[in-house]
């Protein structure tokens, strides 16, 4: 790589870097309630404005979904403008306690999750990039389960230094490293793992038929919890 290539890269990182730390400067600002406004409206502009990847999303909706393509694109602004709350949700980690994420979240369900966590064996939860996922392992630490949470590396070196710092705060997140040893390590200690596993897998994932479409999976969370019995 060029040495010109390398400085314009990292003028890259460091914008990016900064308009991260503006959005969360921005989300301790606000009271939640406007917080979670904010990046709805983030998410209108997004879709309506940027049109950031509208017509891809309109064309997975209808042939997942079966409708028209009025229906596609409401569809398709109401996921964008909930993706632009979660933004902003987890741009308010820094503000928010445990008091606080138990106040606002409810959470329901958690019979299964104490059923499967009584086996003593661990338990792995697998969820996908829908919702305030972060908000979800914030709130099983909250409610006092033992979670921890794998986080993915993003490309930015500094804003994933800054998110993980944020997502610590509320879960404990096992390293990206030498991932599965981690996990089994922690499942053998009887914790509650959650991982967030439904991108692309690439050649080496496992195909199956997701709405009407073959996919690739990730194999190693199912394959992680048929050996240990979780």
């Amino acid at each position: 790589m060029s040495r010109e290539i390398r400085i314009l890269k990292e003028i890259r990182f460091v914008l990016e870097y900064a308009g991260v730390r503006i959005m969360l400067w921005t989300a301790t600002l606000l009271p939640l309630r406007f917080t979670s406004a904010c990046g709805a409206t983030l998410g209108w502009l997004a879709w309506e404005v940027i049109r950031m990847r509208r017509a891809v999303a309109i064309d997975n909706i209808r042939q997942a979904l079966g409708v028209d393509a009025a229906r596609a694109a409401a569809i398709g602004g109401a996921s964008y403008r909930n993706t632009g709350r979660s933004l902003m949700e987890f741009a308010a980690f820094g503000k928010l306690t445990p008091d606080d994420i138990r106040r606002i979240v409810r959470m329901e369900g958690l019979e299964l999750v104490d059923s499967a966590h009584g086996s003593g064996s661990g338990v792995m939860i697998c969820v996908g990039h829908y919702g305030s996922w972060d908000l979800f392992g914030a709130s099983m630490g909250a409610s006092g389960y033992p979670f921890c949470g794998i986080a993915g590396k993003q490309s930015n070196p500094y804003v994933d230094r800054l998110i993980n710092e944020l997502r610590g705060r509320h879960i404990n997140l096992l390293p990206a490293e030498s991932r599965a040893r981690t996990i089994i390590r922690s499942l053998r200690r009887g914790d509650i793992v959650g991982i967030v596993a439904d991108q692309d897998a690439g050649p080496r994932g496992v195909f199956v038929d997701f709405l009407g479409r073959r996919a690739s999976a990730h194999a190693g969370p199912a394959s992680i919890a048929a050996l240990q019995g979780c």
